[in-house]
């Protein structure tokens, strides 16, 4: 059965669950907690010096407890996130759908498309001629 990693930020830490799949609901293997090794402000995870010194720590997390290939689950703060729905319907043109798609997310988009990754889930939703999509736009 798959190993998953779970992680979620707080104010303080990075909160980290390792689960194994069970019959019915997973399996709770181990919790940490990683400290952040910066000072907390409302900003402090959009410095890329502090996720630099983040990143190091969780690597060497992911190394030390053999979870290379693991799947992950990231839960992130509300206040780093931005959710917008936008109707698709499924019978225009894909020409017009790439260009309402990027329409969407450039006027979602808190920095320049040109400075995101995109990435489609696969999370998808239809009914009838409606169609919703989830898309993860995170700064590179």
């Amino acid at each position: 059965m798959e190993e998953y990693l779970g992680i979620s930020f707080t104010n303080r830490s990075l909160s980290l669950a390792k689960v194994k799949e069970g019959d019915q609901i997973p399996k709770l293997l181990s919790a940490y907690e990683i400290l952040y090794p910066f000072p907390f402000e409302y900003n402090a995870l959009l410095k890329n010096e502090n996720l630099e010194i983040l990143g190091e720590k969780l690597k060497q997390f992911v190394e030390n407890n053999n979870l290379n290939g693991s799947f992950c689950n990231i839960s992130l703060p509300m206040y780093l996130v931005q959710m917008k729905r936008a109707p698709l319907p499924l019978d225009l043109d894909n020409r017009i759908l790439q260009k309402q798609i990027v329409w969407e997310l450039e006027n979602i988009n808190s920095v320049p498309i040109e400075e995101s990754k995109v990435i489609k889930l696969a999370h998808d939703f239809s009914f009838g001629s409606y169609y919703e999509s989830v898309f993860v736009l995170i700064q590179k």
